[in-house]
């Protein structure tokens, strides 16, 4: 990976910090190394779940999740919208079974204990075969966004541990072998969880906190016509 300017800044810039005729304070060389690390850090853990396979949980904080997504998008992955595929999921099963909509809509509003919620856990099943049947066909890299959805209608994201494990043991020639799922979540010393209440699936070191640094890298890239 090229280091657009930063070799010049590294090699020219002082230790200790000086002030622009701004007045703001310019980065000192250890700190465009810290830079640097984090988004080359970043860089190779994303190349090597590409190359190698495997699941990961690519987390951040909620308010930079839309500029994550753009440039995660531009990697060598297919982006699978998980509430998009489930709701279309549960659409289809209405139509086939001529449930209107105005039903599914009451019932999820219905308590959890309600023969209402127990018959739109059936569409819900719908569309969770919908979400898979998606994830599949967007193999062999894929990255699943607006995940959220799965914490009410799978609480227990079996979904997502289940395409865990199948990227685990995947072969070369699997449908899927790499799965990302981006998950909105600022506290880097816990582990992520989908709409604030379930934990992500992973085992050992399966999650990576994309830092500030390595979007904002990306986005130049972008901007200026180039591949993330």
């Amino acid at each position: 990976m090229e280091a657009h300017g930063l070799t010049s800044l590294l090699t020219y810039r002082s230790t200790t910090p000086r002030r622009g005729t701004g007045g703001t304070v310019t980065m000192t060389r250890a700190g465009w190394r810290r830079v640097e690390d984090r988004v080359l850090a970043a860089d190779d853990r994303l190349a090597r779940s590409l190359a190698d396979g495997g699941w990961l949980v690519l987390s951040m904080p909620p308010r930079r999740l839309a500029r994550a997504e753009r440039c995660l998008a531009a990697q060598d992955v297919t982006v699978v919208d998980v509430e998009g595929a489930l709701l279309a999921g549960m659409r289809d099963f209405c139509e086939r079974h001529r449930v209107a909509w105005s039903r599914v809509l009451e019932a999820d509003a219905a308590e959890r204990t309600s023969r209402e919620w127990a018959n739109l856990s059936k569409v819900a099943q719908a569309g969770m075969a919908t979400v898979r049947v998606s994830i599949e066909a967007a193999g062999p890299a894929v990255l699943l966004v607006n995940a959220g959805v799965l914490a009410r209608y799978d609480g227990s994201l079996a979904l997502l541990d289940e395409l865990r494990e199948s990227v685990r043991t995947a072969t070369a020639d699997a449908a899927v072998r790499t799965a990302w799922v981006l998950v909105p979540w600022a506290d880097t010393e816990k582990q992520p969880l989908l709409d604030g209440s379930a934990p992500v699936p992973q085992f050992g070191n399966q999650c990576l906190s994309l830092p500030e640094e390595w979007i904002a890298r990306h986005e130049s890239r972008l901007a200026e016509g180039g591949a993330a």
